[in-house]
């Protein structure tokens, strides 16, 4: 049953894979392996399809290995970070404890308010957010703001 205005045969009831061009492939590779625990699910040419969890649209990343494009810039409307989304406030612990142990930077835990976060620098300035919001606060908070801007997975 909607929640919304919008009847569910015509709702947007989910998102798509993130989609991720990257020159340093074996290193995104096992960062997305043995960190954040993908596994890669099918290749065709230079795509590289990853998956998590149950899996399914929403828990993908399709990785494209492109070595010809210059390096990316932050610039006003660029891409700076991806979020996924985690189950609890005891799995975004569970991460604000692993991350480091790869060698990233992070926040740390964050307090947004409406949803709990944990940023760690993924790749050149661009961030991985991870996020736990309590389901109330989530479908409260939609009501303010697009959930087309956000794409969570579930770890």
């Amino acid at each position: 049953m909607a929640k919304g205005p919008v009847p569910l045969q015509y709702a947007i009831t989910g998102l798509g894979p993130i989609f991720i061009r990257i020159a340093e492939f074996n290193y995104f590779k096992e960062m997305m392996e043995k960190v954040l625990l993908f596994k890669e699910i099918a290749q065709e040419g230079n795509l590289h399809l990853f998956e998590v969890g149950e899996g399914g649209n929403g828990a993908q990343v399709v990785v494209e290995h492109n070595e010809k494009l210059p390096q990316a810039q932050q610039g006003f409307g660029t891409v700076h970070h991806v979020a996924f989304r985690v189950e609890n406030r005891q799995a975004l612990e569970e991460w604000i404890n692993r991350m480091p142990s790869f060698g990233f930077h992070t926040s740390g835990y964050v307090n947004r308010h409406f949803f709990e976060s944990l940023y760690a620098e993924w790749l050149r300035k661009f961030y991985l957010n991870l996020r736990q919001m309590d389901q109330d606060l989530w479908e409260m908070n939609l009501t303010k703001r697009s959930e087309k801007n956000y794409h969570f997975l579930h770890f």
